[in-house]
């Protein structure tokens, strides 16, 4: 729920429509199907940016827990050279 609050700094409707959507979608890269970090983060990217749990900010709340995911990983997202 962190990362929605911090999506919606930058503007938006705030709101849950579907908290079974929302856990769904953060606990399937840890279901134990998807082994590499690659799929999780695939698996987090399609489920959070597709359920549409929240009233809004779906996609950037997608960004900020892959970042998160990422980080605790050991990796981290930056912009590519010229962007």
């Amino acid at each position: 729920m962190s990362a929605h609050r911090r999506a919606l700094e930058f503007g938006g409707r705030a709101g849950v429509l579907d908290i079974g959507l929302v856990e769904s979608a953060i606990g399937r890269p840890y279901s134990g199907f998807y082994r590499s970090l690659p799929a999780k983060a695939a698996a987090l990217i399609q489920s959070m940016a597709t359920n549409h749990g929240f009233a809004d900010g779906n996609k950037r709340t997608t960004v900020i827990l892959l970042d998160t995911l990422l980080t605790k990983s050991g990796y981290r997202l930056r912009p590519l050279r010229g962007d």
